[in-house]
């Protein structure tokens, strides 16, 4: 089975060297495949609109719409929501601030988000779509 003959709102997208990790606002997942869309699975269910996703070397973290953002391993267990209340998470991306999402640091990780969101909203200010 190919990918796109059961995609339903596909958002979020993550490519590592051995997979492809995508959210799925409609049936609310987190799926993964090889990278050539064999061996699909829902790694993590029961979100709400997961959103924004970001794979590091041994955790994903990702964003729920009017929601958190979370944490779980690669495996999709021990699902851990790092900050909660934002109205409007929809982005991550582990290049902010120059390096992965911090594991050491929950200052550094805090202060990374709030950089991501500072420059989403430029964008959305001044119209730009990169």
């Amino acid at each position: 089975m190919c990918i796109r003959d059961s995609l339903n709102v596909p958002y979020g997208i993550w490519v590592t060297d051995s997979h492809l990790y995508w959210t799925d606002l409609l049936d609310r997942t987190i799926k993964r495949s090889n990278l050539d869309g064999s061996t699909r699975f829902d790694l993590i269910t029961g979100l709400n609109k997961p959103l924004g996703l970001f794979v590091a070397s041994d955790a994903i973290y990702f964003t729920q719409q009017y929601g958190t953002v979370s944490r779980v391993d690669l495996d999709g267990s021990n699902k851990i929501d790092l900050i909660t209340g934002f109205v409007d998470a929809r982005f991550i991306d582990g290049s902010v601030g120059g390096s992965a999402v911090p594991e050491s640091s929950t200052f550094a990780m805090f202060a990374d988000l709030f950089a991501l969101g500072f420059a989403s909203q430029q964008r959305r200010r001044s119209g730009r779509s990169d």
